[in-house]
């Protein structure tokens, strides 16, 4: 509030409060409800001074030169649909039309939705603690379309504006004390409220960030207070109650949601005090989980609003020194090492198990044939396409790294196609090399390791228009193609035992255990295929059921092939969900997101 009556906001209102004209400034103009508030003697609408912040935003894109072309403000969850219609019409009023409102804590989520730190699938659950002012605690659930609200608390004393109080009445108190004992009653001893006094609450809150690295720092205080000495240990005897309360306020959120902390797959904190080790400790201890803090927490919910990232060495899914990056592509490594171990395992015990009948491969005639488990080259070629994609992936995010640039939906692509024509080409050459080893020509061998992989290549084509023009995933580009590694298990010691007990000599005494040990094969593959196509347990019962059963009762030689094409069909199909999961659960690019 300017002396002459009119508003002013920023360092404008901070200059004018400081340089004398005080009990007029505002630090969170929010807080004031609705209605009408008399500040430095004059009464006015709080739409007034909201207008007067929102207006330097207005100033600063038409200065720029840009047209505005859409506007999003952050606003606390808690916030019922009157209070976020006058906060859009007072937008307006200051020259931002058409505002769309986003909730805090979801726009903060979005900002680790890139980061291999947040591991949230849909249906998992985010609590999102804000360490601002006060405490806001929500608790959300990862939905197709983003996250959703299941519960919001939120206390206002557990904070860092009560941190604020408690260090300026410690500061007073200490002031008060070397006056009684230098005996000097021109000592000013009274503290001004925190609110009307800026300099003594810049001062300290500089000092609480100084303290992180020092054991001790002196705060300037307004004139004429002297400077005081403020330690570590004292900050923190007088932050733990306000963090604790904090962690009991995270917990209350989690039981509001009618959960256990258990069932929580991650804990973000942000706001200001994110930046302090103890208060994220203190919320650690309470729901015994790490909590993730991403980079400029105080300013997490404008990133994650504006569909955007601070700029940090930690980008997604990139290998430029951090960790989070590099467990990013290690979590890639099991399936693609998986995959290609058992890809060349099966076309070894493939070649290796075939029964040449009526000559030799390099010495027959025209009656010559071979008896082979062609399903188990099937799923060797399959097995090589998953691993050629992994490849793919962690192929591009070197790329990537190299050119110091983030993961994007364009070089995930272009890792696929190549992905593709690696497992194409060595399908291919598991064909030529088949072919040359078992004395047959190349046509069966290509029928079999080649043609059932078509449409993988179709499911490709279309993942890959959809890639190009999505945002990253929840978790990076990496959680999202991890095929499941114990899908690639179960289908290949399945088919390596249903393959020997197809050739091994068949003694009467042995048969039955023979027939039963490939029942067994046809169960494991059945399980495999499921674990492939479907991650909901649920749906895998559904679905797991009738599957095996039928894997079950085709589990010989005869029907190894039938398995083999299935499996090929359940990687298309795999591919086609994440494909149609990334389109629900993402948005589109927009044109400068590069």
């Amino acid at each position: 509030m300017q002396p002459d009556g009119s508003t002013a906001a920023g360092q404008q209102a901070w200059r004018g409060d400081v340089n004398g004209h005080g009990g007029g400034f505002v630090a969170d103009p929010l807080r004031l409800g609705r209605g009408r508030a008399t500040i430095g003697g004059v009464e006015l609408d709080v739409a007034d001074l909201a207008c007067a912040t929102l207006r330097l935003f207005a100033d600063a894109a038409r200065a720029d030169g840009a047209a505005v072309r859409e506007v999003r403000l952050v606003v606390p969850v808690g916030w019922g649909p009157r209070r976020r219609r006058w906060l859009r019409q007072a937008a307006n009023r200051a020259g931002l039309h058409e505002a769309s409102l986003v909730d805090a804590p979801v726009a903060a989520a979005q900002v680790l939705t890139n980061s291999a730190q947040l591991q949230a699938r849909v249906g998992d659950y985010v609590l999102v603690v804000d360490l601002g002012a006060g405490c806001e605690a929500t608790m959300l659930r990862r939905t197709p379309a983003g996250f959703e609200t299941i519960s919001a608390l939120d206390d206002a004393e557990a904070g860092g504006r009560t941190l604020d109080h408690l260090l300026l009445d410690h500061l007073d108190a200490s002031r008060g004390a070397l006056a009684a004992t230098l005996n000097r009653a021109s000592v000013p001893t009274a503290v001004p409220q925190v609110d009307d006094d800026r300099v003594g609450l810049a001062s300290v809150r500089a000092a609480v960030e100084a303290l992180s690295s020092a054991p001790a720092v002196t705060v300037a205080m307004s004139a004429p207070h002297p400077p005081m000495v403020l330690t570590a240990a004292a900050v923190e005897a007088m932050a733990g109650p306000v963090w604790r309360r904090a962690g009991e306020l995270a917990l209350e959120a989690i039981a509001a949601a009618d959960l256990d902390p258990a069932q929580v797959s991650a804990v973000i904190c942000v706001g200001g005090a994110a930046n302090n080790p103890a208060a994220v400790r203190a919320v650690a201890d309470a729901v015994g989980q790490k909590p993730l803090v991403p980079h400029d927490p105080g300013r997490a919910a404008l990133w994650g609003a504006a569909g955007a990232a601070p700029a940090t060495g930690d980008q997604v899914d990139a290998f430029d020194g951090s960790w989070a990056a590099a467990r990013a592509v290690a979590r890639q490594v099991p399936a693609l090492v998986v995959a290609g171990v058992a890809s060349l395992a099966m076309f070894g015990q493939f070649v290796l198990q075939a029964e040449p009948n009526n000559g030799t491969p390099f010495n027959h005639d025209q009656t010559y044939y071979v008896m082979a488990t062609w399903g188990q080259l099937t799923i060797a070629a399959v097995c090589a396409m998953i691993a050629c994609l992994s490849t793919g992936l962690v192929g591009a995010a070197f790329l990537a790294d190299e050119k110091r640039v983030p993961l994007d939906g364009p070089r995930v692509a272009a890792g696929l196609a190549a992905g593709t024509a690696g497992g194409f080409g060595i399908a291919s050459a598991y064909a030529v090399v088949g072919s040359f080893l078992l004395g047959l020509g190349p046509a069966a061998f290509l029928r079999w390791s080649v043609l059932p992989l078509l449409p993988v290549p179709a499911v490709i084509a279309v993942t890959a228009l959809v890639v190009r023009r999505r945002t990253a995933p929840v978790g990076g580009w990496m959680r999202w193609l991890r095929f499941s590694t114990m899908s690639i298990v179960f289908v290949a010691v399945g088919m390596a035992l249903l393959q020997y007990t197809s050739s091994i000599t068949r003694w009467n005494e042995l048969i039955l255990y023979l027939d039963l040990a490939a029942r067994v094969a046809g169960v494991l593959m059945g399980i495999g295929l499921t674990l492939a196509v479907v991650s909901r347990p649920l749906f895998r019962i559904i679905v797991g059921i009738p599957l095996t059963l039928f894997c079950f009762a085709i589990a010989d030689w005869r029907g190894a092939g039938i398995i083999g094409v299935m499996f090929a069909v359940a990687t298309a199909a795999w591919l086609a969900a994440r494909t149609w999961t990334l389109s629900r659960e993402t948005t589109p690019r927009t044109p400068h997101a590069g």
